[in-house]
């Protein structure tokens, strides 16, 4: 596990989150959305942190298998095991974060703004808010939390060798069968484009510049 969390090839690969997130909020507002955020990214991720459970737990939570993993080393004494534990994944979870935090903020910012303008309390307002950026995020970036995952996901030990990192594919096949549902032709042509098609361009390209 400590190699896979290690592997560069999946850090880089998070970049392509770049395309479901534009599906999602449109190409110009997730371009703005990155860079607003990151022209002051500390106090950003500071916010984002400090507003949301969901996403100050995301290093470890963010796949069932490295949520598992990360679970597994709880308690252990071997420094070398901790080490194991807070760095093997961290790589990967930091290039998660780099596009799911804006994506979080700029959600949680619009939510704010139309619960203000209804008038609601400030209570309701905060808890709408940072219910839309970790719905949001969820949607487009995916979860390894409990109650996140398939059924599939959670029965046998066999079942969950078999679905090792489906979290993915699960994300990818909700978000085409939501525009098929409740979206045009045209909807679903879109979200294809930018979920399959240029996600896979993307992928290609990066690992054949690597290898």
């Amino acid at each position: 596990a400590a190699v896979l969390g290690g592997r560069t090839t999946t850090a880089l690969l998070n970049v392509l989150n770049i395309f479901p997130m534009s599906e999602y909020l449109g190409a110009v507002n997730a371009s703005k959305a990155v860079k607003d955020f990151y022209t002051n990214p500390m106090q950003n991720r500071a916010f984002v942190m400090s507003k949301s459970v969901f996403m100050s737990d995301r290093v470890n939570t963010m796949d069932r298998d490295m949520r598992e993993f990360s679970k597994n080393l709880e308690g252990k004494a071997n420094p070398v095991t901790r080490f194991a534990k807070n760095e093997s994944f961290r790589l990967i979870a930091e290039t998660d974060l780099m596009l799911a935090m804006p994506l979080w903020l700029t959600e949680y910012k619009r939510v704010f703004q139309e619960s203000v303008a209804k008038g609601q309390d400030v209570e309701t307002i905060e808890r709408n808010a940072i219910a839309a950026g970790d719905k949001a995020v969820r949607r487009i970036f995916g979860s390894g939390e409990i109650h996140d995952l398939a059924p599939v996901q959670k029965s046998s030990e066999l079942m969950k060798m078999v679905t090792m990192f489906y979290s993915y594919f699960n994300l990818v096949y909700n978000a085409l069968s939501r525009k098929n549902r409740t979206g045009s032709k045209y909807d679903l042509a879109r979200s294809f484009l930018y979920w399959i098609v240029l996600t896979s361009i993307g992928e290609s390209l990066i690992r054949g510049a690597i290898n």
